[in-house]
């Protein structure tokens, strides 16, 4: 009798023992399964590019581009946003809203002193004679976002300069940059180089965008046509240049009247 009751207590503490083996064993399982999938993720995660674009200016289209500016710059990336804008009183109207759908890393309102320099005996086309200053008001809006990106820790593959009325109609093919120089897109040049978008290296941004405080000398020597202007600029900081296809327009466009009516209220 003694004997079946010790066979009976063995037998219940084997099946307690093997449900106890068999729910460590399934926690394990499901610990290395939970890890293979992280490790999964992190690799998926790790083959993303790290882009920093860069806005000057006006804030408008903000809203109309995101997607645009997601789909065709951005691609699935990881992406951070900087923003030197105008002091324009449309900003006011927009900058909150901005930052709730771009959640930018920086942004600042430009404070640069403006540059000193006789209007009067600057050289100009028949086309910016009425809004010479205009180009300092962009390049001051551009040498604010460079100033706040080049405090940045953070390691980028590539650094993009554009502006929020940009609209693509292709996306940009990462693998045609060259990373030795910066890639200027094709298309409305003008004698120099389109001036709207830049992508390149953190050094080489940082002098791409690095025009206005030698502006004035410049403009001693050279018209204030804004792409000549811009080619000059990166003759002298010995920039390499390759172009590249990134087919865009501007919307909305700004008609010469305003820019005019603009470039007298400042």
């Amino acid at each position: 009798m003694t004997r079946r009751k010790n066979s009976r207590s063995q037998r219940r503490s084997s099946r307690r023992s093997l449900r106890r083996s068999s729910r460590r064993s399934s926690r394990r399982s499901s610990r290395m399964s939970s890890r293979r999938s992280s490790r999964r993720f992190q690799k998926k995660d790790s083959n993303k590019l790290n882009i920093a674009i860069l806005f000057s200016g006006r804030l408008t289209s903000y809203d109309k581009h995101y997607k645009n500016i997601m789909d065709n710059l951005v691609q699935g990336n990881n992406v951070d946003f900087y923003a030197g804008i105008s002091t324009e009183p449309i900003n006011d109207d927009l900058l909150n809203d901005f930052i709730k759908m771009y959640k930018p890393k920086k942004v600042k309102k430009s404070n640069k002193r403006l540059l000193d320099i006789d209007w009067d005996q600057v050289k100009a086309n028949k086309q910016m004679a009425p809004i010479k200053k205009n180009p300092m008001f962009m390049w001051r809006n551009r040498d604010n976002v460079m100033n706040l990106f080049s405090k940045s820790k953070k390691k980028y593959d590539w650094i993009i300069s554009t502006r929020l009325d940009v609209y693509y109609t292709e996306k940009l093919n990462f693998s045609k940059l060259d990373d030795k120089k910066i890639n200027i897109p094709l298309l409305a040049d003008y004698g120099g180089y389109q001036d709207k978008i830049a992508i390149g290296k953190k050094n080489q941004i940082i002098d791409y965008l690095d025009l206005y405080d030698n502006m004035k000398k410049y403009l001693e020597k050279k018209p204030v046509n804004p792409e000549p202007l811009l080619k000059y600029h990166i003759q002298q900081k010995n920039l390499p240049v390759k172009r590249i296809s990134l087919k865009h327009n501007i919307y909305p466009k700004v008609p010469l009247k305003r820019k005019v009516a603009n470039a007298q209220s400042r």
